[in-house]
């Protein structure tokens, strides 16, 4: 279905045919011509079965009263864009009974798996038909592509139920009595993915990915079994944690640049910044991305010795931030002295940053840093870079296009 929505919104498919060309609604003697020109010019088409004549009195010797028949499982019927209005709107049709649709809207194009195909959808409203775009996916599966109007998809589908006895599914039923764990998962969490990283993961595993490794695992000899075996539990890290966002917290002491820097990070003014000290007396959430991974950036309130209640509070829950962290950023202010620098922050893996490098007596003192990411909140300077290591903190061995992700 992406590869056809990719068509839809360019207006081009196989051959040579462009969308404009229907932008009145052509005579119904010219369909199959139009539908012929939806065929590539050369090679073999990939066929869903054993084709059928078709007749050029097809819709009438079709019998809508027919029912389905003994041992003849019922057409399922899924809508699988959201409701409300949209430029596209997708039904996928499941069952025996789908040749029985494609015959019913077209009349002369061969039935070949993967070619979109222009039909005209005759709707049970008198003398009333909807251009649509057919998606055969093989003997049992067809896509039905039309404009995303409410009352269009209405149609259609109430139509479906009359003419062939669809049965409507709603898309979460339909994932929860789809076959293969890995499938049901994936596709249950594709509507939730909120990058374009992480849908792409997601569809890769919907797509057989996890299955392919495993096969490609059992023939291989031990030394390669073993190595594709460890990159799986490497993965599977990430597969537990998809859809949850990355935990980074900004860590300093007062004044240190953190709201600044925070600011720069998601380029726009998200979090008060004042020279005051201790303006930060809460630890501010904002969710962004960083490289395709959905991320949450903690500002936390500056560390330093306090009488001040409300301030001493605020200081404590940047302790508790760092406890469910997934990576922290402590942030150098090279312009206080040696003391007051001091956070005694103990972290794992935590990433050093050196601020305001625009100032040059901190570039003086940088040599004792020489590990830090160097940045400048005021002027952008090693922004980039800094995102950069973080990306390569959070995941260091990202998986590749089609790589198998296990899905827990």
């Amino acid at each position: 279905m992406q590869s056809l929505l990719g068509s839809l919104a360019t207006g081009r498919f196989p051959g040579t045919v462009h969308l404009g060309r229907w932008a009145s609604s052509p005579p119904r003697e010219a369909d199959d011509a139009v539908q012929n020109d939806f065929l590539p010019p050369t090679g073999r088409l990939e066929a869903c079965g054993p084709r059928k004549k078709a007749s050029s009195h097809s819709r009438l010797q079709y019998n809508p009263n027919r029912r389905t028949g003994k041992g003849e499982k019922p057409l399922k019927m899924i809508r699988l864009t959201p409701p409300g209005r949209s430029a596209v709107a997708s039904i996928l049709l499941e069952g025996e009974k789908v040749g029985d649709v494609f015959r019913f809207l077209s009349t002369k194009s061969p039935f070949a798996c993967n070619v979109p195909i222009h039909a005209r959808f005759p709707l049970d409203l008198a003398g009333s038909s909807e251009e649509v775009v057919l998606h055969r996916l093989d003997e049992t599966r067809l896509e039905i592509h039309s404009h995303g109007g409410e009352a269009v998809v209405a149609a259609i589908m109430q139509t479906l139920k009359n003419r062939f006895h669809a049965t409507e599914l709603s898309w979460t039923d339909w994932i929860a009595a789809s076959n293969g764990d890995q499938k049901r998962i994936a596709l249950s969490l594709i509507p939730f993915a909120k990058t374009e990283r992480i849908a792409g993961i997601l569809l890769d595993q919907y797509h057989g990915a996890l299955e392919r490794e495993l096969t490609a695992i059992l023939g291989c000899n031990p030394s390669e079994a073993e190595a594709r075996t460890a990159r799986l539990r490497e993965n599977e890290k990430l597969g537990r944690r998809i859809l949850t966002p990355f935990r980074i917290v900004l860590f300093g002491p007062v004044n240190s640049g953190k709201s600044s820097l925070l600011n720069a990070m998601v380029g726009f003014e998200r979090v008060i910044v004042h020279q005051e000290a201790g303006t930060t007396r809460d630890s501010v959430g904002v969710e962004s991305v960083i490289d395709g991974w959905p991320v949450t950036l903690v500002d936390t309130a500056g560390i330093r010795s306090t009488e001040h209640e409300l301030e001493r509070e605020g200081i404590e829950r940047s302790w508790d931030s760092v406890q469910n962290a997934d990576l922290v950023l402590e942030i150098v202010d090279l312009t206080r002295n040696e003391k007051e620098r001091k956070t005694e922050l103990d972290f794992p893996g935590k990433l050093m940053i050196v601020n305001k490098w625009d100032l040059p007596e901190v570039r003086a003192e940088a040599d004792s840093y020489a590990d830090a990411v160097r940045v400048s909140a005021k002027t952008g300077e090693g922004i980039e870079t800094l995102l950069e290591r973080i990306s390569k903190r959070l995941v260091p061995n990202p998986p590749e296009p089609g790589e198998a992700v296990p899905l827990a």
